[in-house]
Formats: C-alpha cells, sequence, structure tokens
C-alpha cells in the first residue's frame, strides 16, 4: 500500500501535451491506467506536489510494468493540525476525445464508523486549481553557455526542452477562462491536470484518520457523466499543532504595479493574504508615513481575519518584517528624508510596531547591490547623530555581497552564491545581522521556474539546517519587464520568459510567484479576476517552510534525532558547494517526503 504524505491536499490537472523531462525525483504514487502513451484507452494517475504530472505519468507506467491496468490503491496522507497537503491527479485523452473532464472530492468523514461525519463533513478546506502549462521557448541563460541567473555554468538541473511547456500558473477552478477552462476538454492523445489544496484546520477536528474519494468524471458521447477513475482517499491528522512561519522570509512586491495591472485596488489586499496563507511576509515600498497608514490592516494582522474574510494560518498575526526605502528609494539622508523617517517610525509606533530583531524586524533599506556605495554608511551616521531616540536605534540594511563584519551598515542581505556561515558567525560576534537573499545552483535551490521542482522545499530545509535569520527574493510580481534591458509589459500566460536584463540574462519565471487575474492590456488571456494567481513555486515554498514547522517541533522533542534527519537530506550546502558541479543537498522528492513521514511520527 503506497503512502503519500500531504497536509494541504492538491489535486492537479494539467493541460498540454505535457514536457519532456528527466525527473529523479519522484514519489511512487498508485496509478490506475498504465497503459503506454500515446494508447487507445484514456488514463487517470497521480503525481505528488513536488514532480511534474508528466514526469509522473512516464514513471508511473514504468513503475506498473507497461501496459497493465490495475485498480487505484488508496492514496494516503497525513498532516498536522493547521497544515496544507498537496497532491496532482493527471489525465490523458485515449484515441476518443474526453470532453468535460472533471475531478472532485467527497466530504472527509471519520474512518471510524461510528464517528462519521457525513452529513455536517469534517471541517477541511478544499480548493481546485487548473494548471496552467506555459509555452517555454528557451531555457534560462546568459551570454554565457550553460549559465544562468538561477544556476552556475556545470550546474544546469534537468528541464524541458526548448520549445516544450513549464507547469506554474494556478488557476481556481471557479474563476478558469474559456482559455484554461473548466471542466475540460482533451483531444485525443491530450494531457491535462488538477491541483486541489487540502486544508486541515488549527482547530475543530480531532485527531485521527479520515476518509474521502477522489472521483475523475467526463461527459460521454450519450451525454451523460461517465466515471473515468475512482480513488479512495485517507489523511492522517496528528494532535500536534504546526506552528506558523517557521522560517523568516522576506518578498518583494509593489501595491500600485500589482493595481495598476489588474485595475483594482482590492487586489492588493488578497495578494498580501494569499502570501500570508503560504507563510511568507511580504514587504513593500514604504517611503512616507502614509505607506504606513495605507496598508496598516497588514501590518498588524488585522487584514488577516475573518472579519476582513480571512480563512488560512497565522490568523491575526502582523507582519514579521517591515522595510523602509526598499532597494534605496530614500535616497542619500538629507534633512527632510530624514525627517519623513522619523514620521513613518512615529506612524508605525502608533500601530505598535517596533524592531525586535529576529522577531519582527524593522530597518532601513539603504542601498541595492552596490558595496562601493557610501549610502549605508551615510545613513548609518545620519541616524546616530540625530536627537531622536527612534531613529538612532533604527537598523541600516544593503545588499552586498562581501564579507558583511566589515561592512558599515547593521544588516547585511547576501546572495545565496556568496553566503557563508563562517561570515555570518563573523558577523554576528560584532552584533549585525547577516541575511540571504535569491538563490542559484549548487548553493541553494533556484526560483527559476525551469529548474528543479523540489529547489524552494530544499531551500527550507538549508536556511533550517545553517539558521539562517530570514531569507529574501527579490519580487513576487514582476510582471513589466522594465528591467535595463527588458522587454516592458508582457502577457503572462503567452510564455515562460519574464525577465531580461542589458547583461544578456533572460530567466523563466524569475520574479513571478503569482500571477494576475485580469490583464486588460491582454485580453486574450485574462481571466476577469481581481486578484491573483499562486503559482506551484509558491506552494513548494509553503511546502519547505511547513516542513521546517515539523524541524521546530521535532528538535523539543529529540534533538539529535532531528539533526540526522537533516543531515541527510542537507549534509553541505551554500558555500560548501562545489562550484559548477551538481547540488551536495538532496533533489530527491521521495527523500523530503520520507523524511516529513518521520518527523510526523515524531512529533504527531
Amino acid at each position: 500500500m503506497m503512502r503519500v504524505p500531504i497536509a494541504f491536499l492538491t489535486l492537479l490537472l494539467v493541460v498540454g501535451q505535457g514536457c519532456r523531462c528527466r525527473d529523479e525525483r519522484t514519489v511512487r504514487l498508485p496509478i490506475e491506467f498504465a497503459s503506454l502513451p500515446g494508447g487507445p484507452e484514456p488514463r487517470v494517475w497521480v503525481a505528488s506536489d513536488g514532480e511534474s504530472a508528466a514526469a509522473a505519468q512516464l514513471r508511473s507506467i514504468r513503475g506498473r510494468g507497461g501496459s497493465e491496468r490495475r485498480p487505484h490503491e488508496p492514496i494516503e496522507l497525513f498532516a498536522l493540525r493547521g497544515e496544507t497537503v498537496a497532491f496532482q491527479i493527471g489525465a490523458q485523452a485515449g484515441k476518443d476525445a474526453l470532453r468535460e473532464v472533471t475531478v472532485d472530492l467527497d466530504r472527509f468523514a471519520h474512518a471510524d464508523a461510528g464517528k462519521l461525519q457525513v452529513e455536517a463533513g469534517v471541517p477541511v478546506q478544499v480548493d481546485r486549481f487548473v494548471v496552467y502549462a506555459l509555452p517555454m521557448a528557451r531555457r534560462s541563460g546568459s551570454k554565457a553557455p550553460g549559465e544562468s541567473l538561477g544556476w552556475e555554468a556545470g550546474a544546469v538541473p534537468p528541464g524541458p526542452a526548448p520549445g516544450g511547456t513549464l507547469d506554474d500558473p494556478l488557476i481556481p477552478v471557479q474563476v478558469a477562462p474559456p482559455w484554461a477552462s473548466y471542466p475540460m476538454h482533451l483531444q485525443s492523445g491530450q494531457r491535462c491536470a488538477v491541483w486541489i489544496d487540502v486544508s486541515v484546520p488549527l482547530d475543530g477536528i480531532e485527531p485521527g484518520t479520515y476518509r474521502s474519494r477522489v472521483a475523475v468524471r467526463h461527459r460521454g458521447a450519450n451525454g451523460a457523466t461517465d466515471l473515468l477513475a475512482e480513488i479512495p482517499l485517507t489523511i492522517e491528522i496528528g494532535h500536534a499543532k504546526l506552528p506558523y512561519a517557521s522560517l523568516r522570509t522576506m518578498v518583494f512586491f509593489v501595491p500600485d504595479s500589482i493595481a495598476a495591472t489588474i485595475g483594482s485596488k482590492t487586489v492588493v489586499r488578497q495578494y498580501q493574504q494569499l502570501m500570508h496563507a503560504h507563510h511568507l511576509s511580504t514587504i513593500f515600498p514604504i517611503n512616507r508615513a502614509a505607506d504606513v497608514e495605507a496598508n496598516a490592516a497588514a501590518l498588524t494582522g488585522e487584514l488577516f481575519t475573518a472579519s476582513h474574510g480571512y480563512r488560512g494560518p497565522g490568523l491575526g498575526m502582523g507582519s514579521s518584517v517591515v522595510a523602509l526605502g526598499a532597494y534605496g528609494s530614500l535616497g542619500d539622508p538629507n534633512p527632510t528624508s530624514i525627517a519623513g523617517v522619523a514620521a513613518i517610525l512615529t506612524a508605525l509606533e502608533r500601530l505598535g510596531i517596533q524592531d525586535r530583531p529576529g522577531e519582527l524586524d524593522v530597518f532601513l533599506y539603504a542601498v541595492d547591490e552596490q558595496c562601493e556605495s557610501p549610502r549605508g554608511q551615510l545613513w548609518k551616521r545620519a541616524l546616530a547623530d540625530s536627537e531622536v531616540p527612534a531613529l538612532r536605534r533604527l537598523r541600516v540594511a544593503h545588499t552586498c555581497s562581501e564579507p558583511p563584519a566589515a561592512q558599515a551598515v547593521d544588516l547585511i542581505m547576501v546572495s545565496a552564491s556568496k553566503y557563508s556561515s563562517r561570515w555570518a558567525e563573523q558577523a554576528r560576534e560584532r552584533g549585525k545581522h547577516v541575511w540571504i537573499y535569491n538563490g542559484q545552483l549548487p548553493q541553494t535551490g533556484q526560483f527559476l521556474s525551469d529548474g528543479w521542482r523540489v529547489a524552494l522545499r530544499a531551500n527550507a530545509w538549508i536556511q533550517s539546517a545553517f539558521q539562517i535569520e530570514r531569507w529574501f527574493y527579490w519580487e513576487s510580481a514582476f510582471w513589466d519587464d522594465d528591467n535595463r534591458g527588458g522587454l516592458g509589459p508582457h502577457d503572462l500566460f503567452a510564455g515562460a520568459e519574464t525577465f531580461h536584463n542589458r547583461e544578456g540574462d533572460f530567466c523563466n519565471g524569475d520574479g513571478v510567484l503569482v500571477y494576475p487575474g485580469r490583464q486588460p492590456a491582454f485580453p486574450a488571456h485574462s481571466a476577469d479576476y481581481d486578484g491573483v494567481f499562486p503559482s506551484i513555486r509558491l506552494k513548494q515554498w509553503r511546502r519547505g517552510v511547513s516542513d521546517a514547522g515539523y524541524l521546530e517541533l521535532g528538535r523539543a522533542i529529540d534533538r539529535a534525532r532531528v539533526e540526522r534527519i537533516v543531515r541527510t537530506l542537507v549534509p553541505k550546502a551554500l558555500d560548501q558547494a562545489r562550484p559548477g558541479a551538481s547540488p551536495p543537498w538532496s533533489t530527491s522528492v521521495q527523500a523530503y517526503e520520507a523524511a516529513r513521514r518521520e518527523l510526523f511520527g515524531l512529533v504527531r
């Protein structure tokens, strides 16, 4: 009997012919039809959230031995209270087309016949998404062959071939537009996939095993609804509660940019709630006191309450990080800018927000990736000379990947390719803080969409293993490629490339963790939805941060055992990686799932 651990259930149905991938990070999951691709019969199969549906199909076929057909084995999931688990369901038409393909879950009921709750149902939230396949013209790269902003030469991860597709946007089935319709229509040989999030509540549910059923249906030639596959599903819910946001993160976005693209101001709050539900902390430009007032609900946590329609983890929890003048937008210090910073701090204090390093980080972001710039030092001196106590206490930060101990600011953000635990320790001895930003193979996982699917999950394990204070990702809604050398506004659903610069770099998915629900400038791919859609990579980061919650709980019970588990998956990383080689940390989804299962047994 196969076991598939998942805390929030995600069911995926992917559209298109699929990608030609080599993916060894697979988890063996049950399938119903194991006929070879292109056979006369339709097929339905299950994939984990950590592999592509196309790769899972090929792996499952090989694992079942050719064209042998078997009934579905149960899908067995496990979760802590407050957790999210995910898996995918793939389907492919045979020689005949499939019309109106749907994927549904029955209500969950307690497995104990004496506790059946069929009428009222069990309070488990289920959300389904169409997985949209983006055309990919080429792999991410640069002027130097084999290199990209996501990996060094020699460390290129397996991925789809040029001309294939990348599965990344997840479109809720209830708002799926005609170009990503649900129910789905498959021509002969065409594949599709649906992603379902199943949320286990933090309270109001007893530990134990619950059962449901996945049903894949289509409309037959006679107009009747026919069952393609029926898959039993169980989920074991542990007693322990998953901690919220066990790792500190920081993700940038520009509220005005999101609102302008979609044509709605309400989208900003929906975006913030979505990121909060995925255990991520966001920052945005705060250049004046009015920016604090406009975002007060998110900063204090009021936005993440039922009164604002929020349902998810981290209920009522406010921001854990606040950046003043992100990317150096405040410029050099002068009497006017210093007075403006004082006004911002006063506005934050009125909300009860003050710097508590490591818990709630409030800092001034002086300059970005200009180590030679004196701006950080100028701000540090100007604030130290102020007569205002709050200004004297304010920490100054910048991004610079030189040894941080000698830098003249309080907080240094170092690129993933340069981060060193030794550097961080030396800086801490001098009272400084060191964070990490972005990601590059082989030192860490990449954020690009055409690399390892497990990369962002692995980054969370690396962060936990090396006690990295906070992980910063440079942008999450980079929908206008306005970088110097960029290509300007573009249709996010017409292709996978999102980033270009004057140095010749081009990247798939860079800066995009969410997709626009409305694109007035590109009506052919507009969903007419006042919100943003999550990505598969966003789900992977959530999975990693949730794994870190297991590690946090486990360390309180048996630290030595948990550290052995961590060292098995992450024996080396960061500057310990051999340049241009394969990652020294695990890229196996199966290995991470096995570790999570062991941790579940320890903490449940």
